[in-house]
């Protein structure tokens, strides 16, 4: 359940667990990976209090995602790219995309995803939704027209 890992996240990290309230936190949005932006909230806090500044721009910018300030969230979310939240980055800027209906963006930040993580079940789901969008709107997406 989405909410009791939320609070479960929430709780380990005010009594000082950080990292296993990062964990429970990620497990959370696994579950709602948008529309919710307590979670992606406590993680800022989490990567403050751990030092992780490249946590906090990853979580501040699914904040901003979140509450539909979408540059910035391009933004900080381009800016995590790189480092070991790279991942959820490419996660967030293809749920980014998918959002604003650019599909050929959001395969290409999917796949950038699926090429640091090959199992990643939001990678992989991401896709999949984004070549249905894109068959049914007529916008090839990486995969359908052989990527980059």
């Amino acid at each position: 359940d989405a909410d009791a890992l939320y609070l479960l996240g929430k709780a380990l990290i005010e009594s000082g667990d950080s990292k296993s309230g990062i964990d429970a936190l990620h497990l959370a949005i696994a579950l709602v990976p948008t529309g919710w932006c307590d979670p992606y909230t406590e993680l800022s806090n989490a990567y403050t209090a751990q030092k992780d500044t490249a946590g906090v721009t990853y979580a501040n910018g699914m904040v901003a995602m979140c509450q539909q300030r979408y540059a910035e969230a391009k933004t900080q979310l381009t800016a995590a790219s790189s480092g070991k939240h790279a991942l959820g980055a490419f996660i967030g800027l293809g749920l980014l995309a998918e959002e604003q209906g650019d599909y050929t963006a959001a395969g290409d930040a999917y796949a950038k995803a699926l090429a640091k993580d090959p199992g990643s079940f939001a990678a992989t789901t991401g896709l999949g939704r984004v070549d249905g969008a894109s068959q049914v709107h007529g916008s090839p997406s990486p995969s359908a027209s052989g990527g980059d």
